[in-house]
């Protein structure tokens, strides 16, 4: 067993990244995003924040076909 896989048996592993390639790999259980850091990898990486605004569409019009049901829909996104 790794260091990581040690840590997580004894503490919650968070992200403070928007590298969604490093938050694939080390599957924290959490994410907490600085406002900068957002600002930075939108910069850096225009198709982010085009990723995240199709999905809060695609979201927004799920709820309105099913009458305000958002709940079920909303684990594992981003919400904006």
């Amino acid at each position: 067993m790794d260091l990581l896989e040690q840590l997580k048996t004894y503490s919650t592993i968070l992200a403070d990244t928007c590298d969604l390639g490093v938050i694939e790999e080390f599957q924290p259980r959490d994410a907490t995003i600085n406002p900068s850091i957002v600002f930075k990898t939108v910069i850096e990486h225009p198709y982010f924040l085009n990723n995240i605004l199709s999905h809060s569409v695609e979201r927004v019009r799920w709820v309105l076909e099913n009458n305000g049901d958002y709940m079920g829909r909303s684990n594992g996104k981003i919400s904006l």
